[in-house]
């Protein structure tokens, strides 16, 4: 009886693509989730708040010291600085001052003694006074930290999604590949072999 290699070549390829999607699902799922906590602010008198969510670009994520939580374990902390878009500067404008406004200005609607938020990108350093001051003093509370506790489950959920979402382009091209290499491959083969696409065998075999 004829060794069908077309079918062992099949098998094997099939193999390989378990075993990337088996690895990847041991990657997303195993994977140790980062013991960092996140809280948030996105105005300058804003507490801080908790947040499962990531600290990403244009945002300004800042390492603050380890925190004891009530259930007496330390924890690292980081605060994300979450930017004010303005029309001018939409992608990187970031609220750091407040102000009182000393005149009426109706054109720009404020009258004097009205509150004055001012804008400016990350690097100037009327900011990194203001975000290295926060960082120092967070002024997070004790019961912000024990709603903490009681929702860390919830990063869970988003680190494995966050995971498959950076994973699955890998998944899906390596796959690709090899259902690619293995028809290309076929195909070469059958051709030098005299035999038929799609079969495995010549006709008068």
């Amino acid at each position: 009886m004829a060794i069908n290699w077309f079918e062992g070549g099949r098998r094997i390829t099939n193999l390989f693509q378990w075993t990337i999607g088996l690895g990847l699902g041991g990657y997303i799922i195993f994977t140790p989730d980062s013991s960092l906590v996140m809280f948030e602010s996105s105005h300058p008198s804003g507490a801080f708040e908790y947040t499962a969510e990531s600290c990403d670009w244009p945002s300004i994520e800042k390492s603050a010291n380890r925190v004891l939580f009530p259930d007496k374990e330390r924890r690292d902390v980081a605060l994300c600085f979450r930017p004010e878009p303005t029309i001018q500067q939409p992608y990187d404008a970031f609220v750091y001052l407040e102000s009182i406004a000393e005149n009426d200005d109706l054109e720009n609607g404020y009258k004097k003694g009205d509150p004055l938020i001012s804008f400016g990108d990350r690097y100037n350093r009327n900011v990194e006074s203001y975000i290295s001051e926060r960082t120092q003093n967070p002024d997070i509370t004790q019961g912000q930290l024990l709603y903490v506790e009681r929702n860390l489950w919830k990063q869970k959920p988003i680190a494995i999604w966050g995971r498959l979402k950076e994973s699955l382009p890998f998944f899906a091209g390596g796959i690709i590949f090899l259902w690619l290499f293995s028809v290309v491959l076929g195909w070469i083969v059958r051709g030098f072999a005299g035999i038929p696409s799609g079969q495995d065998f010549r006709p008068n075999e």
